[in-house]
C-alpha cells in the first residue's frame, strides 16, 4: 500500500475465514481514478461541443461536456481539454496516418475525445468507440426563399395555365354559340331590331363581362340566349370566387419556394451550392460512396470546398455564412441543423433524412477508459440524462418565432402589390395608345385631308 513514508505492506484480512475480493485486495478501486487528469480532445460542434471564447484556457460546454462532468464525478478524475494542433477533425492520408483528433487519438497523444464521433471501419482501425451517446440522421439545411410568383405573377398564379387556357376556349365557345343562336333563332322572336341588338360583338362583350364582374347594359333578346348566359354567369360567379380565394391567399399567407425535395434533386440541380464539414461521417460516406447520386454530390462539395478554409472553426463560420447569404445546401446531422434553425426562422430542412448514424466518444485503441465508461454511459442513455442535457443545449424552434409566423400568416409588403401595379401600368399605357389612334385617325387626319 502506499503511504506518506513511501510503500509498505499492509494486512488484508485476518481471524479464523478469510474472505478476499476485488475491494479488499485492491482498495483503491474504492477512488475511481484518484482525480487523475485527462487529456480530453475537443472542437466546436454545436449543441454538443460550444466552445467559450475570450478565455486564456481552451475550454468547452454543451451536451458532451455535461457527459465530461457527469463521468468525472462517477469516476472520481478531472479534465483539460486540448485541441489538435491542425484543428481538424481528421481525414486519412496516403500514407495511412490521419489528421486532426483521430490522429491525436491515433498518436496516443490524448486520452478520449468527446465530440461524439460516428463508427467507420477505417476509423475503427486507429480509435476505439464506446456506447452511442448521439442518435440521428444527416439532413441538408438551406435559407428559405419566398416564391417568386407571389411578387410578379401573383394575378396569374391562382390558377394554372390549363385553368387560363380552359377558361379561354370556353369563354370563345359561349360567345360564337350566342351567335348561332342569334343565326338559328325561329320566327316571331328573329326580328331585324332583336338581330341588330344581339350583334356578334355584343354577345362576345357580355361574354367577356361576366368573369370580370361587371354589369352590362344590354341583354339577349331570345330565351334561349337568356338561357345560355345564365349557365354562363353562374358558372363566372364560381369561378371568381375560386380565384379571389386563392389571390388573398397568395397574398397573405407565407408560402416557401421548396428548391429540392431528395439528394437526387439536389445533385441535379445547379441554382444551390453544397457544402459538408471535411472529415465528418457524411462527408465520407458520400466520398467513398458508388452510387451516382452520390458522385454528383461529392463533386459539388469539392468544388465549395476550394474556397473553404482548413480550420474546422474557420469553416464552419465560412460554412455558416454561406447558408445566410442564400442559395447554399449545408449537409449536416439533425441535432446540428436544429441548432442551427433554433437561432433564426430563415432556414429550413430537406424532407426526410438519409445516412442514419450513431457516435459516441472516441479512445485510442485498446485503451481501458472504452471499457470503464462504456456501462455508465449506456447508464446515461437508459436514464433519459442525454434527453434532458440535449433539450437544455437544444431550444425549440418556436422560441424564435412570433405570432403571426406562428399560423403561417404574413403582412403585406409593397412588393405583394408589384403584379398588380404592373397590370395598372399596363392598362393605363394601353389606354393611351388607343388614345392617341383615335386621336390620330378622327382628328389629325381629317385635318390634314381639309387642308389639302
Amino acid at each position: 500500500m502506499w503511504s506518506t513514508g513511501g510503500r509498505r505492506w499492509d494486512v488484508l484480512d485476518s481471524g479464523i475465514s478469510i474472505s478476499i475480493n476485488n475491494v479488499t485486495l485492491f482498495p483503491n478501486m474504492a477512488f475511481g481514478l484518484n482525480r487523475r487528469k485527462l487529456l480530453v480532445l475537443s472542437l466546436e460542434w454545436k449543441p454538443y461541443s460550444v466552445k467559450i471564447r475570450n478565455t486564456d484556457n481552451i475550454s468547452y460546454t454543451g451536451i458532451a461536456d455535461e457527459f465530461m462532468e457527469h463521468l468525472s464525478r462517477r469516476f472520481n478524475f478531472s479534465y483539460q481539454y486540448v485541441e489538435p494542433p491542425d484543428g481538424q477533425w481528421g481525414e486519412k492520408m496516403d500514407n495511412g496516418s490521419w489528421t486532426g483528433i483521430v490522429g491525436a487519438l491515433q498518436r496516443e497523444e490524448a486520452d478520449i475525445c468527446s465530440v461524439p464521433y460516428a463508427y467507420n471501419v477505417e476509423r475503427a482501425k486507429v480509435m476505439q468507440f464506446t456506447y452511442f451517446m448521439h442518435s440521428g440522421f444527416t439532413t441538408v439545411l438551406y435559407k428559405k426563399s419566398e416564391d417568386a410568383q407571389k411578387t410578379w405573377k401573383v394575378l396569374l398564379a391562382c390558377f394554372k395555365w390549363e385553368v387560363y387556357f380552359a377558361g379561354g376556349i370556353v369563354l370563345s365557345a359561349v360567345g360564337l354559340m350566342h351567335v348561332f343562336l342569334i343565326r338559328v333563332t325561329p320566327y316571331p322572336s328573329k326580328v331585324p331590331a332583336a338581330e341588330k341588338k344581339d350583334s356578334v360583338v355584343t354577345g362576345f362583350t357580355m361574354t367577356i363581362m361576366a368573369p370580370l364582374g361587371q354589369s352590362s347594359e344590354h341583354s339577349p333578346m331570345f330565351d334561349s340566349g337568356r338561357m345560355l348566359f345564365s349557365f354562363w354567369w353562374l358558372f363566372c360567379l364560381i369561378m371568381a370566387a375560386i380565384y379571389r380565394g386563392n389571390l388573398m391567399a397568395f397574398l397573405t399567407v407565407s408560402r416557401t419556394d421548396i428548391p429540392f425535395r431528395n439528394l437526387e434533386e439536389l445533385a441535379n440541380q445547379d441554382v444551390y451550392d453544397v457544402g459538408a464539414t471535411a472529415g465528418s461521417y457524411y462527408s465520407l460516406a458520400i466520398q467513398t460512396s458508388n452510387q451516382t447520386v452520390m458522385k454528383k454530390l461529392w463533386r459539388k462539395i469539392e468544388k465549395t470546398r476550394l474556397d473553404s478554409p482548413k480550420n474546422t472553426d474557420d469553416e464552419y463560420q465560412f460554412q455558416l455564412q454561406k447558408l445566410h447569404e442564400g442559395y447554399y445546401a449545408f449537409i449536416e446531422t439533425n441535432t446540428v441543423a436544429e441548432n442551427i434553425m433554433s437561432d433564426t426562422c430563415s432556414f429550413a430542412k430537406m424532407r426526410g433524412g438519409f445516412l442514419p448514424t450513431t457516435g459516441g466518444m472516441t479512445f485510442p485503441v485498446y485503451s481501458p477508459l472504452a471499457r470503464l465508461f462504456y456501462p455508465e454511459l449506456m447508464t446515461v442513455w437508459e436514464t433519459g440524462l442525454e434527453r434532458k442535457w440535449y433539450s437544455k443545449w437544444v431550444p425549440p424552434q418556436e422560441s424564435c418565432s412570433d405570432e403571426s409566423v406562428a399560423v403561417g400568416v404574413s403582412a403585406l409588403q409593397i412588393q405583394d402589390y408589384y403584379s398588380a401595379l404592373a397590370a395598372c401600368v399596363v392598362g393605363i399605357g394601353t389606354a393611351l395608345l388607343v388614345l392617341l389612334g383615335e386621336t390620330y385617325v378622327f382628328e389629325i387626319i381629317p385635318r390634314c385631308a381639309t387642308k389639302r
